[in-house]
Order: structure tokens, then C-alpha cells, then sequence
């Protein structure tokens, strides 16, 4: 279970970094 949450929160730090893409991520990960 938190495994899951850790690599969501490490995608959406990807995104963060990468700028604009966050949208892209979040959409990615649903």
C-alpha cells in the first residue's frame, strides 16, 4: 500500500521538476 503511495509521490515530483508535464503525469497516473 505505501509502496504505491511513495512511487506516486516520486512520479509527481518527476512532474514537478520537469515543469508543465505535471498535468501530463497526474494523467498519466490515473
Amino acid at each position: 500500500m505505501y509502496v504505491i503511495v511513495y512511487l506516486k509521490i516520486l512520479l509527481f515530483n518527476l512532474g514537478m521538476m520537469f515543469g508543465g508535464n505535471s498535468s501530463s503525469f497526474f494523467f498519466w497516473m490515473r
